[in-house]
């Protein structure tokens, strides 16, 4: 999971294309790694989550779970671009 610090609509933009290199580093994204957050809303925001985008409310709590392994990825043999891959 990744969350950005409030900022700028250009600014997270940027930060946002940063996050695609594993190795960049910022200290205004957050960055976590868990099967399952719970998400406390400080004031309304706008969340993103597998390219669906959703408006909650201040005061608000969502819950976020992942399936690892859940999701197959095919990917040609010889890429003309790099490939992350664990």
């Amino acid at each position: 999971m990744s969350a950005l610090r409030p900022q700028s609509p250009v600014r997270a933009w940027y930060l946002l294309m940063r996050c695609f290199n594993r190795d960049f580093r910022s200290n205004k994204i957050l960055r976590d790694q868990s099967e399952r957050f719970t998400v406390y809303l400080q004031e309304e925001s706008y969340v993103q989550v597998d390219g669906e985008v959703y408006k909650y409310g201040a005061g608000e709590t969502f819950e976020l779970s992942v399936a690892p392994k859940a999701l197959k990825v095919r990917v040609p043999e010889n890429p003309e671009y790099s490939v992350w891959s664990d």
